[in-house]
């Protein structure tokens, strides 16, 4: 049953890269009725009804793989296919604290996967983490000088770092200003308190 759900997954697999989604979504079902809790059959048809377009069910199906990777991981925490297949799943439901966990621990079963340092800084990058995105970024141009891909995230990493340290910079020139009007008012508030009041004439002390 295994050997002929995982022939059918790889089919499967063909038929989606062949953009032929249809048939792939096909080919995963048969997978599942064959063997109910083959995780990569419900990831990938979870990718495919994602490229359908068809997202109850993709959520479904990406959900479903997820609970059963989890399961995987917990026999075996050094399986990082099944971490990195959850990441992607992650990605997709737009759950991005749990996508970066997940590539982050490929990473450091895999230091030498490019893509899983890319798909890690793009998680860290959605959450707005730009400088650990960039060191992301950085690794994976290191093992491959030629991915498009990764120069052009880095360079937007760089600029969240850029935009988030002015950011801070202009919160904190606000705050300097708040501070001294703060102070200068307080100055006037006790000078004035200072003065001595006037005496009414017919009014003794």
């Amino acid at each position: 049953m295994q050997r002929e759900a995982q022939a059918l997954v790889e089919k499967g697999k063909e038929l989606y890269l062949n953009n032929d989604d249809k048939q792939a979504v096909d080919a995963f079902e048969q997978a599942i009725k064959l063997s109910p809790d083959f995780a990569e059959a419900h990831f990938r048809l979870g990718l495919a009804f994602n490229a359908l377009e068809r997202k109850p069910e993709a959520d479904e199906s990406l959900k479903k793989s997820i609970a059963l990777y989890k399961k995987t991981v917990e026999a075996d925490s050094k399986d990082a296919d099944a971490l990195f297949n959850m990441g992607v799943a992650y990605t997709l439901l737009h759950l991005d604290e749990e996508a970066a966990r997940s590539f982050r621990q490929v990473t450091r079963l895999r230091p030498d996967e490019e893509e899983a340092f890319f798909q890690f800084g793009k998680a860290e990058t959605r959450l707005a983490h730009y400088d650990e995105a960039a060191t992301a970024f950085q690794k994976a141009l290191e093992l491959d000088p030629d991915d498009t891909r990764v120069n052009d995230a880095l360079d937007d990493a760089r600029e969240g770092v850029k935009r988030i340290k002015e950011g801070k910079k202009h919160a904190e020139d606000q705050l300097k200003k708040q501070q001294a009007n703060a102070n200068a008012n307080g100055n006037v508030n006790t000078n004035s308190n200072s003065r001595p009041a006037k005496r009414n004439p017919s009014k003794p002390w």
